[in-house]
């Protein structure tokens, strides 16, 4: 709607040590997350743990601040954070739900997630979509990966340096290309807004073929009943509602 001001908060928790911003240096605004390992028999060594996982206090607190600041100079406050487990179907992290439900207690209005290659569940919260992640819209396999191939030998089920990462996914044992095939399901959030405030959050089904040109995938498409199906398994999967996707022309509208 015109004249409406969007703030618009982006927050990095995949990120190696000292590369987040500090005060004498440049670097990305974290949002980091606090593993803990908790045995599951705490007198028997070396038997399996229990994982949790929690929002670093520091960036907890200085991102509800920046939501707060913006709340009062926009109109609508959008926050976009790179975070999430890569290639494990459905599966979220804790400290993703801590910090997407605090940032919308503090006013945030949608929160779109990045980073996992997947797509992962959307969340509705207190009436705020929560996007875990949107998938990949871009990728390089057509020119790294098939030069790998080429030249190394090498792809991604069997090169070194990812050998901990394939092994988090079945998928990339079946896969018929460099990535496990859900990865080539994706999708456009789309949202409208009316006298200032979010009316209505919705998404396009994608799809990402062998050229890397990313497309949208018309209701006519096979593709899009497969899309919506795996958005629907994934999202009750993990204890949330299915119910909120509805089918509206080209899109899936959330409710």
């Amino acid at each position: 709607m015109k004249g409406t001001k969007v703030a618009f908060l982006g927050y990095n928790s995949i990120l190696p040590q000292g590369s987040w911003a500090e005060e004498a240096c440049l670097g990305c605004n974290p949002a980091r997350g606090i593993t803990a390992y908790v045995p599951v028999e705490h007198d028997q060594p070396e038997t399996p743990c229990r994982m949790y996982s929690f929002p670093h206090p520091d960036d907890l607190g200085k991102m509800l601040c920046d939501i707060r600041e913006a709340r009062e100079r926009a109109d609508v406050v959008v926050v976009s954070i790179h975070w999430g487990i890569h290639f494990k179907e459905g599966v979220l992290a804790d400290y993703q739900r801590y910090y997407a439900h605090f940032a919308i207690d503090a006013g945030a209005d949608l929160i779109l997630g990045h980073h996992t290659h997947i797509l992962k569940p959307i969340e509705i919260y207190k009436g705020k979509a929560i996007f875990y992640s949107l998938g990949n819209f871009a990728m390089e396999e057509v020119t790294d990966m098939l030069r790998d191939v080429k030249a190394k030998g090498q792809d991604m089920k069997t090169s070194k340096s990812h050998t901990e990462m394939t092994a988090i996914s079945d998928a990339f044992k079946t896969t018929k290309r460099s990535f496990p095939m859900d990865s080539y399901m994706t999708m456009i959030a789309r949202w409208t807004v009316e006298d200032g405030k979010i009316a209505e959050v919705s998404y396009l089904p994608a799809y990402l073929p062998t050229d890397g040109a990313p497309y949208v995938v018309g209701p006519e498409d096979p593709m899009f009943q497969q899309i919506n199906d795996y958005m629907a398994r994934i999202t009750r999967e993990q204890g949330m509602d299915e119910g909120i996707y509805h089918v509206k022309g080209n899109g899936v509208r959330l409710a």
